[in-house]
Parts: C-alpha cells; structure tokens; sequence
C-alpha cells in the first residue's frame, strides 16, 4: 500500500496523506484492509521509537512521504492509518483487532533478526535519506517484538527501495524464511535484480 499510493507526486491528487490512503482503500478486499489494519496496529503498539517507526515509513514510501510532514510522529501516523481501516474491517464482519505476536523464543525471529541485520543500501533518498543502521535496528526491533514476518516484509521493500546489496547466501535466507511464512514467488521474486552486483 505504502509504495503504491505514495508515488513521487502524489501531492499532486490528494490534499493530505490521510485523504490519499482513504481514496486508496476504500475499494479494497476485506482480505487487504484486515492485513493493512494488522500491520499497523502491530507498528503502533510496538516497541519502535517514534523515530524508528518513521524510518520504517520513509523507506516503504520510497522516500516521499514522512508523517512529520502533517505535524505527525510516527506511532500517531500508523494509528492514523489504523483508523481509517478498522471501519472496512468490521464492515466486512470481522474483528478489527490485532494479529498474534510470535514468541520472541521461536528460532525464526533470530533467522529475521539475523536477515535484516545485514541490510546493505546501495542508494538513499535524495531528499530524505535514512540511516541505514538505524533502519536495521528498528526492523530487527520489530522482529524481536514477535512480529519477525511483519519486519521480513518491511525487509523486501525496504531492500527493493533502496536498491540493497544481497549475496547469495542472504537471498537464500530470505527465500527459506519467506516460504515458512507463506510468502509466494512474486513477493520473494522482487528481490532477484538485487543479487550478483
């Protein structure tokens, strides 16, 4: 969602961040608006700093949109986005609530930690750059926090966005630990171009 609505001119369209997600979900499945809501009551009831939770944002969005913009940090900016979801979901007749968390014991939150730790950039935002090794602290924050599927997904957009160095051996470890989650080939298959350079 972040990627596809945020587009470099946005601006343009839409009078506010907020007016731009509401146009956007508003004819999306029950499906997408319950994983949305999830995801953002996951971020906004995490551990993650303000300031972490806005990295997260900035480099999702491509580095065109950053909540501080509309007076917004970053926990308030993922409620923000909770609230405008939660309607669609219990329009849909279920519960607007959040997602399990994983034990923070279980192996696969170590495997998660261990993948974003490793986040390479090869190019920042321009106008807006963020910190790489702030970014890895905040994703492997997150996946310490029980939500290691959530900070692997934020991994693969993150890397696509800023065009992240991965060997082999870290492809493998992404692919591996995307199929335990479900993920299927044209999520995992983003991260091809970024290998062997």
């Amino acid at each position: 969602m972040a990627a596809g609505v945020f587009v470099p001119s946005w601006w343009s369209r839409h009078a506010s961040a907020t007016a731009a997600v509401a146009e956007a979900v508003a004819t999306v499945s029950a499906d997408i608006a319950e994983q949305y809501l999830h995801d953002a009551l996951a971020l906004s009831g995490s551990p993650l700093t303000n300031d972490q939770l806005e990295a997260v944002w900035v480099s999702v969005t491509g580095g065109n949109h950053r909540p501080a913009a509309e007076g917004l940090g970053g926990r308030a900016w993922f409620r923000r986005l909770a609230e405008l979801m939660t309607p669609l979901v219990e329009r849909a007749g279920r519960e607007a609530g959040e997602a399990d968390a994983v034990d923070p014991q279980d192996p696969v939150v170590g495997q998660v930690v261990d993948i974003v730790g490793r986040l390479s950039f090869r190019s920042n935002f321009w106008r807006d750059p963020v910190d790489e090794g702030f970014l890895r602290t905040a994703l492997a924050d997150l996946a310490r926090s029980g939500r290691p599927e959530l900070a692997l997904r934020l991994f693969i957009s993150v890397a696509v966005n800023h065009h992240a160095r991965l060997d082999d051996d870290l492809e493998a470890a992404v692919w591996r630990t995307g199929r335990r989650f479900g993920y299927g080939d044209h999520l995992l298959a983003r991260l091809e171009h970024l290998t062997g350079s």
